[in-house]
């Protein structure tokens, strides 16, 4: 769904520079028409050479901006609207060639205000497409973070879920087998406590002191030393005797 969202997101775009491309292929053949006009006018006023080479140069370039204005277009009506440009250009560009060859200052404005509504109508259209085109963009942009957002929600949880289906399969037994290991370790000691000699005292991991075994209790846990015992980081000693040995 996010594919399909992203899909459609860049052929709106797409749809859209294409749209600006062929907005800013009418505004140049508009700027080429009044080029040619007042080009032409001003080489027929004053005879300088240089506005007829500029009015040269606006007439070659009709074709090739006309050409790509027609590939950015799809829509059939407005591929109609630019035939009719192109057509009305060539034939304004035609007139005024033989009004520079005639010397005619006097120009008919209805060629030029024909092709300056065509464009204008085309261009009006196109500004419509853009805007449409740009407010789907942004559903399809938003409709895509909606989607990104919901997937990135499942997939949180889809990885809490795993956690704790993990946890109960792994972790759990762990628990329960060193809790058992402890337990076990544990009955050992007592068992160990149970049949050493009396008197006998041990030491536990952290070199405290447990108590002696006792005639009256055959199993005693290790705890903090009484005062009378020796500090914690020193070894148990008790006197050696025949029958005990303190360690």
């Amino acid at each position: 769904m996010l594919l399909n969202g992203l899909q459609d997101q860049r052929d709106a775009a797409a749809r859209g520079r294409a749209t600006t491309d062929a907005l800013n292929s009418a505004r140049e053949l508009r700027r080429l028409t009044l080029t040619m006009e007042s080009d032409a006018r001003g080489f027929l006023l004053t005879g300088n050479d240089t506005f007829r080479h500029a009015f040269t140069r606006a007439r070659d370039a009709v074709g090739p901006t006309a050409a790509k204005l027609a590939r950015t277009e799809s829509d059939p009506a407005q591929r109609h609207d630019i035939g009719d440009v192109t057509r009305l250009l060539n034939d304004y560009a035609t007139y005024l060639d033989t009004a520079i060859a005639n010397g005619s200052v006097a120009q008919d404005t209805r060629r030029f205000d024909a092709i300056d509504a065509v464009l204008a109508r085309y261009t009006a259209a196109e500004a419509r497409e853009q805007l449409a085109f740009r407010s789907e963009s942004n559903r399809l942009r938003n409709r895509a973070i909606t989607i990104a957002i919901a997937g990135l929600v499942l997939l949180l949880a889809l990885i809490a879920l795993i956690a704790y289906a993990a946890e109960r399969a792994i972790v759990e037994p762990a628990q329960r087998l060193q809790s058992f290991a402890r337990e076990r370790h544990l009955a050992e000691l007592d068992t160990v406590f149970g049949a050493a000699p009396i008197g006998l005292a041990f030491l536990d991991p952290e070199l405290r002191c447990c108590a002696p075994t006792t005639r009256s209790s055959s199993t005693t846990r290790c705890s903090s030393p009484p005062a009378a015992w020796p500090r914690p980081a020193s070894r148990c000693s008790t006197s050696r005797s025949p029958s005990a040995t303190a360690s």
